[in-house]
């Protein structure tokens, strides 16, 4: 409710932006993303926080590059604990074979070690507090909401657009001559 739209659940590891996020959906809808931009831009950052989010949604995820540089930078992006989950297969020469080696010991030993029935007492346990987290924020946001709308009414342009957070609120306010701010007199 309140114009705010719902987004699933992301399993990012690091942290994203819209743009980021929306790669997520772009994936769900049409298969496929062709990520294009400048080094630094956030390319890496976003696929390593797609592989999160699929492996931990239970998928297989298969990535290929033309270089083995760009696929070890990936890699290292990725967080800890996911990256050991990686089996590489670059090159042939010998560390490469020793974090193919790695990576299969790892796997195995998690396999061999995990209890179906611990793990799933976690997992109904971390997917409560998620939702209870989840719940908590939405709740927030309508709090935030119900404050600032009448402060700061959304132009027809805006359609269902968030509002940003109570401080960018109160700081777009001081801009546009409320207390505190330069404004003056408020009139342009």
């Amino acid at each position: 409710g309140g114009g705010i739209e719902q987004v699933p659940f992301l399993y990012f590891g690091l942290p994203s932006n819209a743009q980021q996020e929306a790669v997520v959906g772009t994936l769900e809808e049409k298969g496929c993303a062709v990520l294009v931009g400048p080094p630094g831009t956030g390319k890496s950052q976003t696929i390593a926080n797609v592989i999160c989010h699929y492996l931990a949604t239970g998928r297989r995820v298969l990535v290929t590059s033309k270089g083995e540089p760009a696929l070890e930078v990936l890699r290292q992006k990725l967080p800890a604990g996911v990256r050991e989950l990686c089996v590489s297969l670059g090159s042939a020469d010998a560390s490469s074979f020793r974090r193919l080696e790695a990576a299969v010991e790892n796997l195995a030993d998690n396999v061999a070690a995990a209890q179906p029935s611990a793990l799933a007492s976690a997992t109904a346990r971390l997917r409560r507090q998620v939702a209870s987290l989840s719940a908590e924020l939405e709740s927030m946001r309508h709090d935030e909401e119900r404050w600032a709308s009448p402060h700061f009414p959304r132009q027809a342009s805006a359609g269902t657009r968030r509002l940003g957070s109570a401080g960018e609120a109160a700081r777009a306010h001081e801009a546009a001559g409320g207390p505190g701010g330069g404004g003056g007199d408020g009139r342009e």
